[in-house]
């Protein structure tokens, strides 16, 4: 099983036990090796609120004012605002991509996404910087769920921010745009019943381009 990672110093470890095992979770948690601090090992989306700024996401890459992340938990809107957040920044813009309850006419019971996952990250990068460098950003961060993600519940979260809000909006649905055409994600959509899934690439109404389960080749 997928699970996050947040580092905790030892007083702050044991407040924060106490508060995931008062929801009725019990945290699993391993001590790093040659150093003082913990990590927390906690796969319910519950336990988020509780972390406040000493998260780090398991699989994550933050570097020169770009953040990008793959999960397969829920995602936290306002720790993704918060890697963009600066006193430099005249706004910030957030874009959530959501599981719809259609496609092509057919009623869409969930959303699985895969991803081949160290290339996904660095092509993310690669667009976060590329972005954040033509519209002069101070910050961009983009993060992707993987697994199942249920209607109505986000799967790709973007944040943005910009001295000024026109190079903002501008940045954040290029990044949209990029992402879905080149980040080696895939996802499948689970109609239910005896019709089941299919597997397509990534992007806004691209029925012909199938992604097959095996081989992962698309169809022209």
């Amino acid at each position: 099983m997928f699970v996050q990672g947040w580092l905790f110093s030892e007083g702050q470890l044991s407040a924060t036990i106490n508060k995931v095992k008062a929801e009725g979770y019990t945290p699993q948690y391993t001590r790093l090796p040659n150093r003082v601090d913990l990590v927390i090992l906690q796969s319910h989306h519950i336990a988020l609120r509780h972390l406040g700024d000493v998260k780090i996401m398991a699989k994550e890459i933050s570097e020169d004012n770009c953040y990008v992340a793959l999960t397969h938990d829920y995602l936290d809107i306002k720790f993704m605002m918060d890697q963009v957040r600066s006193p430099k920044a005249g706004a910030i813009v957030l874009f959530a991509g959501t599981t719809r309850d259609n496609f092509g006419g057919k009623p869409v019971k969930e959303l699985q996404y895969t991803s081949y996952e160290p290339r996904a990250l660095q092509t993310m990068l690669s667009i976060c910087k590329a972005t954040l460098q033509k519209h002069s950003l101070t910050s961009i961060a983009m993060i992707h769920r993987l697994g199942v993600v249920p209607i109505g519940e986000e799967s790709i979260l973007i944040t943005v921010s910009s001295p000024h809000r026109q190079a903002a909006w501008r940045a954040g649905e290029e990044a949209l745009k990029e992402c879905k055409e080149k980040v080696e994600v895939w996802k499948k959509e689970e109609f239910g019943g005896e019709e089941g899934g299919v597997w397509r690439a990534n992007r806004d109404g691209a029925i012909s381009e199938r992604v097959e389960e095996e081989g992962g080749n698309e169809e022209a």
